[in-house]
């Protein structure tokens, strides 16, 4: 995970640091999730596809494929719920956590809503055709052309699922992949918040 702000009063940042300690945790059930669901579709209807025979033995992957997708999708999570999670949290209100210290509860807090939020959205992602199959040819064809294209292709769906008004790394993200086919080191540069 890229730990940065993504929109304007991105600053909970308690709630990034919980969500770059998880990502190793989380990034690889957006794969494996999938790739099963993939799969037991490729089985119940009799047919064996190109990608599912590439995908089939694919165990580790460069976490870096799916790296924007993740961080995309807990910017959302930051987004869409700013409200929620600026409460004031009560230690005593959070099962398993009546013995924790309000920053201890704080955190616990956070970290369960984000596990949770993770879990219901990638199933949620793998239900979705071509979501499921860009994020399965970006990891079947990684560092190749044709997976810096299911990259881009997944980081366009997603910013159609969350929209991109909010956040302005979207086009940057679309530049970065570009220039990373180019094997070329410019880095476009992300606008201050402030500039908007």
């Amino acid at each position: 995970m890229i730990g940065s702000t993504r929109f304007q009063d991105d600053n909970n940042n308690t709630l990034m640091l919980i969500q770059y300690e998880l990502y190793w945790t989380l990034l690889p059930f957006l794969y494996q999730h999938t790739k099963s669901r993939y799969l037991h579709a490729a089985r119940y209807i009799g047919v064996s596809t190109e990608l599912s025979k590439r995908i089939l033995h694919i165990e580790k992957f460069d976490h870096r494929v799916l790296q924007d997708a993740h961080d995309k999708v807990a910017a959302y999570f930051r987004y869409q719920f700013p409200d929620k999670l600026g409460q004031i949290i009560i230690p005593a209100a959070i099962p398993d956590c009546v013995n924790l210290t309000p920053e201890e509860a704080v955190k616990e807090f956070l970290k369960r809503e984000w596990c949770k939020f993770w879990y219901e959205e990638v199933r949620d992602l793998s239900m979705e055709p071509t979501i499921a199959r860009a994020t399965l040819t970006a990891i079947a064809y990684q560092n190749t052309e044709e997976g810096y294209e299911a990259e881009g292709l997944l980081l366009e769906l997603l910013h159609d699922r969350y929209g991109k008004d909010w956040d302005y790394r979207a086009e940057s993200a679309r530049d970065v992949k570009r220039n990373k086919r180019e094997n070329n080191m410019y880095v476009p540069r992300v606008p201050d918040f402030y500039e908007r």
